[in-house]
């Protein structure tokens, strides 16, 4: 077999053209996506539970395993026990039976296996007899999540997949394996045997929604983008360059890897892809060899932030927005190092951390008004240690002696909130891809900022590939400008400045919540008061409105009453505890750290 496989398809994908907030609970056939949380699994039973310790030795130990699919995708997540790097020094392997046929494909625990995919050796093959033909992720159209470390992960695999002209995937039922390869490796199912999975007839689910055009003019659009080593002056890719920003209308971009040309040098090449109206210009400013702000508000002073070893280096940017908020911005602008550089690029997320702590206490070299709003952004390269991700969260300082104390970066004390964007027209997010790569699509470029003085309104990973033709037409893009521009993926939030209301503006004065202890790492009491029996729903939604999780939806009496909140689903985060009795409403936001 010499076909390669491709799993672009764009029949079931999301028109993007407006976004607005769901607030109701997940059924069981509800849409799963891969963004790093797992509570819209909740409602549905685990596929196959495995015995924990049940391989003495084995530092993998499987326990439970999910399994869904939509109509293109076919969705599994996995417990693995301990903390790993799924792409990276394991031994873990995935086997399918993708016809249910014994006799067909590898034979392993009693199954036919026509794929198996090794993820710390990022291969797989298809198996047709005893020949088989090896496949990267984007034969199979692979997509895990998250991309730094974890004790689980969820995944997606196409069922798209052509093998000379057949599809791979051609029986209602398939069956898994799943094994360790290394020495005591664990396996699941236990026992000599195999796990059963029958597809569900789902058709077109909706997608998560978002707006490439603002939704309101008075929004701020802030775009973080890595151009992929001066790619942004490249004659060849200036054209999807070009098209691209002007889909995009961003208000402030964040560049990174522009290496060998001046800020000035490139406001001028952004000038030339959106030219300025009467009264607008756009200003600049560089921080260390490759970071670049290019912004319609004035940006008043920029603070390096140095690397390790003098390597890399980020910056700091004040930015003036008096002339629409009577406030200014400070933004960060980061490119940490690459690839299994796990410590230095800890210690510069460190750096950073620390320069906003600073920057929000008196003295030093910047003051913020308290209240300024936030934002950190860039190509942060998480690929090892989720470590390194909680710290640009919840300011979790692990570089102590150089870089000072822990603190709650947000204004209210609590985390920042991370947009995570979802890519649009697929199920998950993703901002970085490189199809010829042996590495399948991760969330390396982030944008995180203070959620009690700003909110997040809108965002979106433009992935062109993924976008319908009429949406493509809409707004002048081409499928593949997104690919052709960078490895990297435009990322896309806007903000209303001023206090968060995404939730909130749903409260009254009528209910109060009270959550104990908050921030939450453990099991936790929600107390709230009700004035006469009411029928109340009781939900945990995410920062996108997104319900994660119901807590109760029952006829209460009058009275006080204390409900038990359990973090132990949630991913470390910023959530909203949303209280309903009769016709009132309340919401309290909750923190939710290890």
């Amino acid at each position: 077999m010499a076909a390669k496989y491709k799993f672009y398809n764009t029949r079931h994908l999301l028109t993007a053209f407006a976004l607005f907030f769901c607030i109701n609970a997940f059924s069981q056939n509800a849409r799963i996506l891969l963004d790093e949380t797992y509570e819209d699994w909740q409602n549905l039973n685990p596929t196959h539970s495995d015995p924990l310790d049940d391989q003495p030795g084995s530092f993998i130990d499987f326990g439970n395993f999910w399994a869904w699919n939509d109509s293109d995708h076919l969705f599994l997540r996995i417990e693995l026990g301990d903390e790993i790097n799924l792409q990276d020094n394991n031994a873990i392997t995935v086997f399918i039976d993708t016809d249910n046929n014994a006799s067909t494909g590898f034979a392993i625990n009693g199954i036919g296996a026509d794929l198996g995919y090794s993820f710390g050796n990022r291969e797989g093959t298809i198996f047709n007899g005893i020949s088989g033909t090896s496949v990267n992720h984007a034969d199979i159209g692979l997509v895990s999540s998250p991309t730094v470390t974890s004790t689980e992960f969820e995944l997606a695999i196409s069922t798209n997949i052509l093998v000379n002209g057949q599809p791979l995937f051609s029986s209602d039922d398939i069956r898994f394996v799943w094994r360790n390869n290394a020495l005591f490796g664990d396996v699941l199912p236990n026992e000599n045997g195999s796990v059963l999975y029958n597809f569900i007839e789902n058709g077109s689910e909706d997608l998560p929604q978002y707006s490439i055009e603002k939704l309101d003019g008075d929004h701020l659009r802030i775009l973080s983008y890595n151009v992929l080593f001066d790619g942004f002056f490249d004659p060849g890719k200036v054209s999807s360059f070009t098209r691209i920003l002007q889909a995009v209308q961003p208000d402030i971009i964040g560049f990174q890897e522009i290496y060998g040309y001046s800020s000035q040098q490139t406001a001028n090449q952004v000038e030339s892809m959106l030219p300025s109206g009467p009264g607008e210009v756009w200003f600049h400013g560089k921080a260390g060899p490759d970071v670049i702000v290019v912004s319609r508000y004035p940006v008043t002073n920029v603070y390096p932030i140095s690397g390790v070893n003098q390597n890399q280096g980020n910056g700091a940017f004040l930015l003036d927005l008096s002339s629409i908020h009577d406030t200014d911005l400070l933004l960060l602008n980061a490119h940490t190092p690459c690839c299994d550089n796990d410590d230095t690029r800890q210690e510069e997320i460190d750096a950073m951390m620390a320069f906003v702590r600073d920057a929000k206490s008196p003295g030093g070299l910047l003051t913020l008004e308290e209240g300024t709003p936030i934002v950190v952004l860039g190509d942060m390269n998480l690929v090892g240690l989720k470590q390194q991700q909680t710290t640009l969260l919840t300011g979790d300082i692990v570089n102590e002696s150089p870089y000072g104390n822990d603190f709650q970066p947000d204004w209210d004390n609590s985390a920042f909130e991370d947009a995570k964007p979802y890519t649009t027209g697929l199920p998950m997010s993703f901002t970085w891809y490189r199809e010829n790569s042996d590495f399948s699509p991760g969330r390396l470029d982030y944008i995180v900022y203070s959620g009690s003085v700003m909110s997040l309104e809108n965002s979106y990973v433009l992935f062109t590939p993924g976008l319908p033709a009429d949406s493509l037409g809409t707004h002048g893009l081409l499928a593949f400008d997104a690919t052709t521009a960078s490895d990297h993926l435009p990322v896309v939030a806007d903000f209303e400045i001023g206090l968060a209301t995404s939730v909130d503006e749903l409260t009254t004065l009528a209910l109060e919540i009270e959550i104990s202890p908050n921030p939450v790492s453990e099991l936790s009491k929600i107390r709230f008061t009700l004035d006469r029996q009411e029928t109340v729903a009781l939900q945990v939604v995410d920062i996108h409105g997104r319900v994660v999780q119901q807590l109760i939806d029952q006829h209460l009496s009058s009275g006080q009453h204390v409900i038990a909140f359990d973090p132990k689903y949630l991913v470390n985060g910023v959530y909203f505890v949303r209280l309903q009795a009769g016709s009132q409403l309340a919401s309290q936001k909750v923190v939710i750290a290890d």
